[in-house]
């Protein structure tokens, strides 16, 4: 997700799709809400894969 909407999200209360696929209103409260292990996961093998492309 662009950073741009996910600040509008934040800042308007619409609901965003994780990695995962969890339906989520993002918080300005990052602390309340553990990073989710499955998105953890999926995020390291995007960043993984964008240096591969050699």
């Amino acid at each position: 997700m662009e950073k741009e909407k996910l600040t509008e999200a934040m800042v308007m209360g619409t609901p965003v799709r994780a990695l995962c696929g969890k339906v989520w209103v993002p918080s300005r409260a990052p602390e309340k809400f553990p990073v989710c292990p499955e998105c953890k996961e999926i995020w390291e093998s995007l960043s993984d894969d964008a240096g591969t492309g050699e």
